[in-house]
């Protein structure tokens, strides 16, 4: 008679379980695939990278220029505006994926970089003459130096439009080009 019991309480909990599960992935199905669409439009576009010695290979590589960009992406509001405003439009980012090895140096607050990150960005800041966020220094793709450097204008400033960047890799490609010829 015991038996009987637990046989009966197993197929009511295994039931139950199922019905459970079945709700549980009713709701999360359309929770996921919300998800995956607010991901994939965020992450359209060429990607970043995040070091140094990798950007200077595929720039000697592929012949383009480095643009990185200093910035504290969780704290720094002129950051985030540059970030919203300038690259994150379509077309910025469709230039960039032909024309510039894109390098974010993050110094963020609220999440620790490992020491070996931290320690290469700060050298990096150093490097550059770095003094504030954000920075984009533009890099020669041949010889690893700074060409130009130009950052926020006033407290909460834009770094500048994404034509005045466009603007200043097209002139290091040209130089490039005829120091080539």
């Amino acid at each position: 008679m015991f038996v009987g019991i637990l046989k009966q309480e197993s197929k009511l909990l295994k039931r139950c379980r199922s019905k459970w599960l079945a709700v549980f992935l009713m709701l999360s199905i359309p929770t996921l695939a919300a998800a995956e669409s607010i991901w994939s439009d965020a992450y359209k576009g060429p990607s970043w990278l995040t070091d140094y010695d990798t950007a200077v290979f595929e720039a000697k590589t592929t012949g383009q220029p480095i643009l990185a960009f200093f910035s504290g992406s969780d704290w720094c509001p002129p950051c985030k505006k540059a970030d919203k405003k300038i690259f994150a439009k379509q077309a910025f980012q469709d230039y960039a994926a032909e024309n510039v090895v894109l390098l974010n140096i993050d110094f963020p607050r609220s999440v620790p970089l490992p020491e070996s990150v931290s320690d290469k960005n700060d050298a990096l800041l150093d490097k550059f003459g770095v003094k504030g966020f954000p920075t984009i220094v533009l890099i020669d793709p041949k010889t690893g130096k700074m060409v130009d450097r130009f950052g926020a204008c006033g407290v909460f400033g834009l770094l500048c439009s994404e034509e005045r960047i466009i603007k200043k890799i097209e002139a290091i490609k040209n130089e490039t080009r005829t120091a080539s010829l």
